[in-house]
């Protein structure tokens, strides 16, 4: 009995000793941080992408196919530089409803005309009254204005010129910048925009000198973010950070998987050197400084 009470004690001991020495070594082995005296500060990051401030939309203001595109994704346009060439296709039922409109147009004016000039030399004899000489001329006048709409039209579905109208066949560009998008090739359809129909893009354009932030913060950041507020972009070059500040903090925000967000925009201020480098759909991240700390124990 004495033999396994001393073998029992020997075996806990050996124990104690063991976890002794292991503890030992743990403790000399962890690092040890005094406190010191650091500039902190807390920063929210927000994802999202950069995205050019104004990018515009070419339409056309007729039912249109596109014959020819004269130019190419990328390429750099300026105000009224040719971006496509477009032909005016109808079905013959309204091929037909142009044609007779303009036989009429055409009739009326003929016969407006001699009527027109027959009471002319009638007023200048005192034969007919003002009135109805006056009355007769705007009934010229009118057949006249009709006559030229008609004309109008059958130079859209001939696409040539007829007369003195002259009938515009190509799209040129609206604004100053890069072509970012072609939707539309060659012989494919544009339907025209009006008043039910906001139309179908020709071209989209961008100035890519002048770039923004789009993203969104959740409900519990929005509060301490403030216009003018600078930020810095990080994007898919890694190595070159720069500034922005933010200018629109949405009023309404919107639900995504539970969380309400709310989007933001931050202008991009990009130096010269950065322009041929970045490109409109670049991921990126956004950080805020939101509260810093000088001198602090950390």
């Amino acid at each position: 009995m004495k033999i396994t009470l001393t073998i029992i004690m020997s075996i806990l001991f050996g124990f104690v000793i063991f976890f002794y020495i292991t503890d030992k070594k743990k403790l000399r082995d962890t690092p040890v941080f005094y406190p010191t005296y650091k500039n902190i500060k807390s920063s929210l990051y927000v994802s999202g992408s950069i995205i050019p401030k104004e990018e515009i939309k070419v339409k056309s203001n007729i039912s249109v196919v596109i014959e020819l595109l004269c130019v190419t994704i990328g390429q750099k346009v300026q105000v009224g530089q040719p971006l496509a060439k477009i032909k005016y296709v109808t079905d013959p039922l309204e091929y037909r409803r142009i044609v007779k409109e303009y036989e009429d147009a055409q009739n009326l004016l003929v016969n407006s005309g001699k009527t027109y000039e027959r009471n002319k030399y009638l007023y200048a004899q005192k034969v007919t009254s003002k009135a109805e000489f006056e009355q007769i001329e705007t009934n010229y006048l009118l057949a006249k204005s009709e006559f030229e709409r008609a004309q109008t039209q059958m130079g859209l579905v001939d696409g040539k010129t007829l007369g003195a109208t002259k009938i515009s066949t190509i799209i040129s560009a609206t604004a100053e910048g890069t072509i970012l998008e072609l939707p539309i090739k060659v012989g494919g359809p544009v339907m025209a925009r009006g008043s039910f129909s906001e139309g179908v893009t020709i071209a989209k354009i961008a100035n890519l000198d002048s770039l923004i932030f789009k993203g969104s913060v959740l409900e519990t950041d929005v509060d301490i973010l403030a216009n003018k507020m600078p930020l810095i972009i990080t994007a898919a070059f890694k190595d070159k950070p720069f500034q922005a500040s933010l200018n629109f903090i949405s009023p309404k925000g919107f639900v995504v998987d539970g969380s309400t967000r709310f989007d933001i925009y931050a202008n991009i201020h990009l130096p010269k050197n950065y322009s041929s480098t970045i490109r409109a759909g670049y991921s990126a991240t956004a950080t805020f400084i939101t509260a810093t700390k000088e001198h602090a124990i950390a």
